[in-house]
């Protein structure tokens, strides 16, 4: 099982955000943060 953790971040980068994901495929801004981990912090 994983554990996840909350990160907070501004409310109107947040909303940015979402509204900039509209029709981008990405289902949440947290699939897309977790992508952008994944591709930039790699293990």
């Amino acid at each position: 099982m994983v554990e996840y953790v909350n990160i907070p971040i501004p409310k109107p980068l947040y909303e940015r955000l979402v509204k900039t994901l509209e029709g981008s495929g990405y289902r949440s801004a947290t699939e897309y943060i977790i992508f952008l981990v994944r591709r930039f912090c790699p293990t």
